[in-house]
């Protein structure tokens, strides 16, 4: 969109109402002409395929805030789930059949926190953030006119 106000006619369609509780951390592997995203709440991590439109799901065993492929590793990504990472090894396929494999885990001495959102950067390191499982709205202090 151009910051002029002026209208482009861009149009937004929906590609796939997956019905995601939260859905975070997209990711587009060139290669593949994919994006794969997770559900956090829900555990799931899916696969979109914009050349021919395929959707694909798999359901993980705690949540699931983060997917980041592993370069040069087709099918392999490393996933948050809960406090830990791990690796996954998954075909794409609807329901298909995964490998997982924990590599880390962190706040150890927090059992009420989780992973959250992560990224990596152009040096192949992972950045992850933690929180708390339960996060609570903050009140209002102060109306300032």
């Amino acid at each position: 969109m151009s910051g002029d106000g002026a209208s482009n006619n861009n149009k937004l369609e929906v590609l796939w109402d997956c019905k995601a509780v939260v859905g975070e951390g997209p990711h587009w592997v060139a290669e593949e002409g994919a994006l794969y995203f997770v559900d956090i709440i829900q555990s799931r991590l899916l696969r979109y395929s914009y050349a021919d439109g395929a959707k694909a799901e798999i359901k993980l065993p705690d949540l699931t805030p983060l997917v980041v492929p592993v370069q040069g590793r087709k099918g392999q990504f490393v996933v948050g789930q809960g406090r830990k990472l791990s690796l996954i090894k998954w075909d794409g396929s609807n329901g298909g059949k995964f490998e997982l494999e924990e590599l880390a885990e962190t706040d150890v001495d927090k059992p009420n926190n989780r992973l959250n959102d992560g990224k990596v950067d152009r040096s192949g390191r992972l950045w992850a953030g933690t929180m708390p499982m339960e996060v609570r709205q903050a009140g209002i202090k102060a109306v300032i006119v």
